[in-house]
């Protein structure tokens, strides 16, 4: 069988495709989880992190902004998300200001738990964006 194909999904299409991928990794439940050509047949739920995949022996990356899950099937890589963005897209201001927001409504000592939830959510989204961004910008 050939290299591998991977595609990141979501409800508002598709983000990514690549052909001929060397390596997927990604943060699943149970842990980081590394594909290789010919790997089994996996299905997994995703955590909000980094994707990495490696092209033409450079890896790249994808912010996952959502919990998500990913089925491998016959060197087919599927990854469905809420929100993602590759690393080359994230605007960093956009980020930092979500970051901050974030850590100021989990400051202030947020006492309805869906509010809270949402609080932490939004601040783990913004990190992973910064971290991701900060690799690319410099």
């Amino acid at each position: 069988m050939g290299d591998l194909l991977l595609e990141v999904l979501s409800h508002h299409g598709q983000i990514l495709k690549a052909d001929n991928v060397e390596m997927v990794n990604m943060p699943t439940v149970n842990g980081p989880a590394t594909i290789l050509r010919n790997h089994t047949s996996f299905i997994s739920l995703l955590n909000i992190g980094v994707l990495r995949y490696k092209k033409d022996g450079i890896e790249k990356k994808v912010a996952l902004g959502t919990h998500g899950i990913v089925e491998v099937y016959k060197n087919h890589v599927s990854i469905y998300v809420h929100t993602a963005e590759n690393e080359e897209d994230i605007d960093i201001m956009r980020a930092k200001r979500a970051k901050e927001l974030a850590e100021g409504l989990l400051s202030q000592g947020i006492h309805e738990i869906e509010a809270g939830f949402k609080a932490e959510l939004a601040l783990k989204k913004a990190l992973i964006r910064l971290s991701l961004g900060k690799t690319h910008e410099d």
